[in-house]
């Protein structure tokens, strides 16, 4: 055990040594796009601001280093706890989960941008207990590796024949 630090007069500055087993290590940040689909039994009304809210809580409690990015912007404010976010303002939705809608069998979907020190595999492996309450609670985390507002449509290739693709 070390002993406390002590501060000359006129020194600003404190200086603590600390007795640690594990090497000194810098923390690595990961940033994931991803597309977060929320499981909606058959209902008429939404509210997405507790669905959301219910979302970031367990990413900042399950996931190390947790902080929601916006969406659309490439450098904006990163949200790292709930009192960041206001459930009254809607541009605050549009602008960290982006492209939501509803889809036909009635699951809400859109895309998130965020940022962790935690890797994909921890995140979504079967054996995690962010992986688990994301089942238990019917919502679905996929990973994309581009913008959605870069993705041009191709669906008119599937099924062409070589020949006109060259």
């Amino acid at each position: 055990m070390s002993s406390p630090p002590s501060i000359a007069p006129g020194n600003t500055a404190s200086k603590a040594t600390f007795a640690s087993t594990e090497p000194a290590t810098q923390q690595q940040f990961l940033t994931y796009r991803a597309q977060l689909t929320f499981g909606l039994s058959s209902c008429r009304e939404v509210n997405l601001a507790n669905l959301f809210y219910k979302w970031f809580e367990a990413m900042h409690n399950h996931l190390k280093g947790f902080s929601l990015l916006p969406y659309t912007l490439d450098n904006g404010q990163q949200i790292t706890m709930t009192s960041q976010m206001s459930k009254a303002d809607k541009s605050m939705f549009k602008e960290y989960y982006s492209k939501n809608c509803v889809l036909q069998h009635g699951n809400l979907t859109g895309m998130v941008h965020f940022q962790t020190s935690t890797p994909w595999s921890a995140v979504k492996g079967f054996n995690s207990q962010y992986f688990s309450w994301l089942k238990k609670h019917k919502m679905y985390l996929n990973l994309t590796k581009f913008k959605l507002d870069t993705l041009v449509p191709s669906g008119f290739l599937v099924g062409t024949h070589p020949s006109f693709l060259r």
